[in-house]
């Protein structure tokens, strides 16, 4: 009775505490629970993903995002890889419910033993539980503390019961931080080993497998041997679970740890421009699509050309800097003289302070000054080489005074350097075997600039150098710098008087004037560059020679202030242009891209473009375009519509802007420029080349803007502060060389043709100095380009346009035509 009695207590006993227990387990996961993040998010969810930019070849050329990481599904990594992590996070993760109690108790016990020991407690987290803590308890993931074990633990419960496991690895391998800034293991194998998920070997499959436990504990560049046991510990457990062979394990086990750096010898260098792509995208689709989004973007960037673009504005600006002299080495480091005996001299490049390379051309190096003689001096490098720079390849470095004053002419090494000093130089170029080993002198310019290359038909831009170098300055002298243009806006002023009814062969006044500009405003003189007046001129003479008192004549008398700033603000030079005299000589500012895009309008034939960087956007997966940018002719044409017919035409979507025939006039006299104006320096034999100079008061800033009948490319060159280039320091003789030198080395890429003729154009034979019909032939005999609607003097006499081949051989209308 009594025993029974005893039983029936024991059991009420039992179940009141097992209902007790329940209670407050319940409490326990209601407290812990009610306030976790939502685990059903993880349904949907999608990593962050690096977005990367790509050239118009398929290169890629820059990649953005907080944390690089490329997506791979499942099936996508290989079953080996998948099975490395297993073996060394969760061998039981197929198999398991969420947590591993075996393991939790084994850690438990490990980390009673050591509890007073001061190291940090081991873990026995699954595979599901530092998804849990990875994706839903990021804030709390680095605590110690029993709270975020049970709330990781409720995590853990609700997303085994509510995905696939296979879904929760998929999460997992994407995810997981493994250093190196790799998340993901697609990432990790590409910074790790410059190599492809299915390309490792069972060795770097473990290397990738050992990190989750300590990517910075195990970091195999700087901590190897403790990587290389990590390492061999993965191995070990893989062969334990029978993922491989015990020869594989072997092989692996005694497998070098070889590291390769990303291979990016097929990246392309386009600082300037990945970043105006970037503020374009920010703006079009916010920061997070930039930086978490994985979006594909397509760009009109052409690599060779910016290679070009970048390497010719940098010898501009060298060569312009080298004019004005030596400024000194980048430092001198004789407070270690002691170390710069013998071979002692390398040790000064580990120094602290020693200045290091950064911002230059590839070819320059950084040299320690040993020794300096009469007519050489020899220079050490960090790869324990010497050189010399001869005499002969410092005389330019005569000493900096001012932009227009140089110390005197250099014929002793010792006028230059010094023993310590700290210089760049880049080996001579020279084909004479004596010339190995031999460097010459470089200086980074002070100066800066720009240049942008661009397709006059479709707007797009292809190639942006900002300056000498983004790594050095990420400010943008293209689409931020706005510097007054000088003479470069002349051709908009001649535009507007074409417009309005004057003829390339009409006379304008080239006498001194002086304008009143009211009450207290004084007189405005304007003055030509020569400081001669060559009276009455013809408007292109006046155009091609870049007179400056033509061009304000003409907006005082017949133009107005009004019309020119209305046909700026047509062309998009400026929003509103300020009414102001100056302003017709260029002294409002602007950027280099929106003026070389207006030169891009006249170009085409007058029709509306838009700078365009942006082809196209696409998601992560590819096939979803989020943005396309084409908007220059009508595409909705698809090759079933048109399969075995004539070629389609293709619909037009340009606004003319300006009559043709005066777009063609102006494009002519350029041309002239060219040939036999101020803008000589940029011809290039055998092109067809228009362009204009610009110069700014006091010569503060350069520009050339030159163009063939498909390409555009405008210049820049000044000091970013408010810094004289120089007495003559013009547009012809800085800015318009460097157009030429990227002319040069594109020209078997550009199309020879010379520019096209407008439907309807007509052409007079006339002098070119006086602008009179005449029938003889000879150097200062032109045909002259006429609108038939503009009435002609009487005694002039048209030209049909069959009788001039010989003189204006291409006859290709603008119209819907030119577009590549």
């Amino acid at each position: 009775m009594r025993l029974s009695r005893s039983l029936g207590f024991v059991f009420t006993a039992l179940i009141f505490l097992g209902v007790l227990g329940f209670i407050i387990l319940g409490g326990v996961f209601y407290f812990f629970g009610s306030g976790l993040q939502d685990y059903k998010q993880l349904k949907d969810y999608e990593p962050p993903v690096t977005t990367r930019f790509y050239a118009n070849d398929g290169r890629m050329f820059a990649e953005y995002a907080h944390e690089k990481r490329l997506f791979v599904p499942l099936k996508g990594i290989p079953l080996r890889v998948r099975q490395a992590f297993m073996a060394a996070e969760d061998k039981s993760f197929y198999t398991h419910g969420g947590l591993n109690f075996v393991s939790i108790i084994r850690a438990g016990f490990k980390n009673f033993l050591s509890r007073n020991s001061g190291k940090r407690p081991i873990g026995a987290s699954t595979i599901t539980q530092q998804v849990a803590r990875n994706f839903l308890l990021n804030s709390i993931s680095r605590e110690i503390s029993l709270s975020r074990k049970i709330k990781e633990a409720i995590l853990t419960f609700r997303i085994e019961s509510a995905y696939t496991k296979d879904h929760i690895f998929e999460l997992y391998l994407n995810e997981i931080s493994l250093g190196n800034n790799s998340f993901g293991v697609a990432s990790a194998a590409l910074n790790y080993f410059n190599k492809s998920l299915e390309d490792l070997t069972v060795a770097e499959m473990a290397l990738l497998a050992a990190l989750p436990k300590g990517p910075s504990y195990y970091n195999p560049r700087r901590r190897k041997k403790r990587a290389l046991d990590r390492r061999n510990w993965v191995i070990s457990q893989m062969l334990k679970a029978k993922y491989i062979t015990h020869e594989e394990a072997l092989q692996a086990t005694h497998e070098p740890l070889k590291l390769r750096d990303r291979n990016t010898s097929n990246l392309v260098s386009a600082g300037y421009f990945a970043d105006e792509v970037r503020r374009e995208m920010i703006t079009l689709f916010g920061e997070t699509a930039l930086y978490k989004g994985g979006l594909a973007i397509r760009t009109t960037l052409n690599p060779e050309w910016q290679k070009t673009a970048d390497s010719v504005l940098q010898e501009g600006l060298i060569a312009y800097d080298r004019q004005k002299g030596w400024r000194g080495p980048l430092a001198n480091v004789s407070q270690h003289h002691a170390a710069i005996k013998d071979a002692g001299w390398l040790g000064v490049f580990s120094t602290k302070g020693f200045p290091r390379r950064k911002g230059v051309p590839a070819s320059w190096k950084v040299g320690l000054v040993l020794e300096v003689s009469q007519d050489k001096a020899i220079v050490g490098f960090d790869d324990g080489s010497v050189g010399k720079i001869p005499l002969a390849h410092v005389k330019w470095a005569r000493k900096y005074i001012t932009v227009n004053s140089q110390g005197p002419p250099v014929t002793h090494i010792s006028q230059v350097l010094k023993k310590s000093d700290v210089v760049y130089v880049k080996p001579h170029e020279g084909k004479r075997k004596n010339h190995k080993g031999t460097f010459e002198l470089c200086q980074v310019p002070k100066v800066s600039g720009g240049l942008v290359v661009l397709d006059p038909h479709t707007g797009r831009v292809f190639a942006i150098s900002g300056g000498f170098s983004f790594e050095n300055s990420q400010f943008n002298r293209v689409t931020q710098a706005k510097r007054q243009p000088g003479s470069a806006l002349k051709p908009f002023i001649y535009l507007k008087a074409l417009e309005n009814g004057l003829l390339p062969t009409t006379i304008v006044d080239d006498s001194p004037l002086a304008i009143d500009l009211g009450p207290d405003q004084g007189v405005y003189t304007p003055h030509n560059y020569t400081g001669k007046f060559y009276g009455p001129v013809t408007l292109r003479w006046a155009l091609e020679k870049s007179l400056n008192i033509p061009p304000v004549r003409l907006v005082y008398e017949s133009v107005t202030l009004g019309g020119f700033a209305e046909i700026t603000e047509r062309f998009g030079i400026y929003e509103r242009m300020p009414l102001h005299y100056s302003t017709t000589l260029g002294a409002e500012v602007v950027t280099l891209l929106k003026l070389t895009t207006a030169y891009a309008m006249l170009v085409n034939g007058g029709y509306r473009i838009q700078p365009t960087l942006i082809i196209r956007a696409q998601d992560r997966r590819g096939f979803n375009v989020l943005n396309d940018m084409q908007h220059t002719v009508d595409s909705d044409i698809t090759a079933i519509d048109w399969a075995h017919q004539e070629p389609p035409i293709l619909g037009d979507k340009r606004t003319l802007i300006t009559n043709p025939i005066n777009a063609y006039q102006i494009l002519s006299i350029l041309e002239g420029s060219v040939m036999r104006g101020t803008s000589r320096n940029a011809k290039v034999p055998g092109l067809t080349m228009g362009g204009k100079t610009g110069t700014s008061n006091d010569f503060h800033d350069a520009w050339f803007v030159g163009f063939t009948p498909d390409v555009v490319v405008g210049v820049y060159v000044g000091y970013d502060g408010p810094t004289s280039l120089g007495n003559h320091q013009s547009g012809a003789r800085v800015a318009a060389p460097i157009v030429k030198e990227f002319m040069m080395r594109t020209k078997n890429e550009l199309h020879a043709v010379p520019f096209r003729i407008p439907k309807g154009a007509q052409f007079v034979r006339v002098d070119y100095r006086t602008g009179k019909r005449t029938q003889q032939k000879g150097p200062d005999v032109i045909s002259e380009v006429f609108d038939p609607k503009t009435p002609l003097c009487d005694d002039e006499e048209v030209i049909p346009e069959e009788a001039i081949e010989s003189e204006s051989p291409d006859h290709t209308s603008f119209g819907t035509g030119g577009l590549y």
